[in-house]
């Protein structure tokens, strides 16, 4: 009976030895694992988020000056957007800090040039974590010029 014993107890404890050595070696590796899947759920919230945005500003410069539309929207993280114009082409961007603590751009392309809240010369906002921000998406006409405005609610 002691040798039995003796045996298990020594199958236990080369199964504990082992257990303990792949642990430490795939913890690590689940825990970068967990860190890029936040990465890129964040990425995408934002990108969403932007794609919503330019579909809106989209419908809205098909539709033709004067015309406006309203839009309730989840923003899913602390985030800021941007207008910017690259090669005579227009964006909504914005930035998200990875884990590693690297800024990652996001950008989405619009049809238009595009401003926020009600100013013409914002071409940022920026906006807290809150469901249902009611957004108004309309033209508007500034020194002679016609182009989108986004407001935030």
């Amino acid at each position: 009976m002691d040798s039995r014993a003796q045996v298990s107890l020594e199958y236990l404890l080369i199964f504990l030895i082992s257990l303990s050595i792949l642990s430490m070696f795939s913890i690590p590796l689940i825990e970068d694992t967990v860190s890029d899947v936040n990465d890129i759920k964040k990425s995408m919230d934002i990108k969403n988020t932007l794609i919503e945005l330019s579909n809106n500003v989209n419908l809205v410069h098909a539709s033709g000056y004067g015309s406006k539309k309203t839009i309730s929207m989840n923003i899913p993280c602390n985030m800021n957007i941007y207008y910017k114009t690259k090669n005579s082409r227009h964006y909504l961007y914005s930035y998200c800090v990875l884990s590693d603590n690297t800024k990652k751009e996001i950008e989405v392309e619009i049809p238009c040039r595009v401003s926020f809240n009600n100013k013409p010369t914002y071409y940022y906002t920026s906006l807290k974590k809150q469901w249902y921000y009611n957004i108004e998406v309309k033209w508007i006409e500034y020194n002679d010029d016609y182009f989108m405005n986004i407001y935030f609610r």
